[in-house]
């Protein structure tokens, strides 16, 4: 994004998938065709609208990479993208870039690492993440 805007491009001007970047999961679908295309793209908005919202679970039971059940296919990348605009994208990469830089990330992830019953002390988390 940088180079095309380095080269006069207007970022405003176009969209860019953020599914791997949020690490937004392919919906399932059945196998084989769908004879209703119309239904299928209106369910398609509706699983993302519930995967953007927060409200995409998981199976019990279920891992992070637990394989598709098998009536079930992971639908096409170009049928679940996850669109925003250019500029908005080119903010959001600045932002993180920033984040890394200043060791946000470092701290989020030695907090992480503190069993869940010590957490509930902001002394001990502070203390964790100043050393």
């Amino acid at each position: 994004l940088f180079f095309f805007q380095q080269h006069g491009v207007e970022l405003s001007t176009f969209s860019v998938d953020m599914q791997q970047i949020f690490k937004v999961c392919r919906k399932l679908s059945p196998k084989g065709g769908d004879d209703n295309a119309k239904s299928k793209k209106g369910k398609n908005k509706e699983n993302n609208a519930m995967i953007e919202n927060g409200k995409h679970h998981q199976a019990k039971g279920q891992g992070k990479h637990a394989p598709p059940p098998q009536n079930m296919k992971k639908s096409k990348k170009t049928d679940c993208l996850h669109l925003m605009g250019g500029l908005e994208v080119a903010c959001f990469l600045a932002h993180k870039a920033i984040m890394i830089k200043f060791g946000v990330f470092q701290q989020i992830h030695k907090i992480r690492r503190i069993p869940k019953e010590s957490r509930s002390s902001i002394s001990v988390i502070m203390s964790v993440v100043n050393n």
